[in-house]
């Protein structure tokens, strides 16, 4: 298994930066394990790793870091045409001031998201009720629906 290989690099020498070409005549699994762990690097960046093996190997020392590039934020609006866009500008221009009004109302995109879902699910949910008593209503009568609700 890489991850005792890897374990064992340390212990020989105190450290887990195997290089990409790392080669150990005498131990080909090291081989493997380099290229493992360049894979763990590469499946962190597109964060894919399990939080259960990016906890085993900072435990260990390894360095897992996502790479840092443009903020995604309105990095697409040099491109816009402002004659054939306008639409998508307006878009744009809606969306902004919409996360701007969040912030100052100090609540975030993700839990306005929650929120939603949160009442989507409960709306979901009541329709199944309904759905239900209409059910027990039709199958045993005016009065069974008491009966259905109180679960007896």
């Amino acid at each position: 298994d890489n991850y005792h290989t890897l374990r064992r690099f340390k212990h020989t020498y105190g450290h887990v930066d195997i290089p990409k070409n790392y080669t150990d005549p005498e131990d080909p699994k090291m081989v493997e394990c380099a290229r493992w762990i360049q894979r763990q690097h590469k499946l962190y960046r597109k964060q894919t790793l399990y939080p259960i093996r990016v906890k085993m190997l900072r435990k260990l020392g390894v360095r897992l870091r996502r790479q840092s590039g443009p903020k995604k934020a309105g990095r697409h609006e040099k491109l816009l045409d402002p004659e054939k866009d306008k639409d998508e500008i307006e878009r744009r221009a809606q969306r902004k001031a919409f996360i701007a009004e969040l912030h100052a109302n100090g609540t975030s995109l993700a839990q306005r998201k929650r929120e939603h879902l949160a009442r989507v699910r409960q709306r979901k949910q009541d329709e199944r009720r309904k759905k239900f008593l209409a059910k027990v209503k039709r199958k045993y009568g005016k009065n069974a629906t008491a009966i259905a609700i109180s679960g007896a």
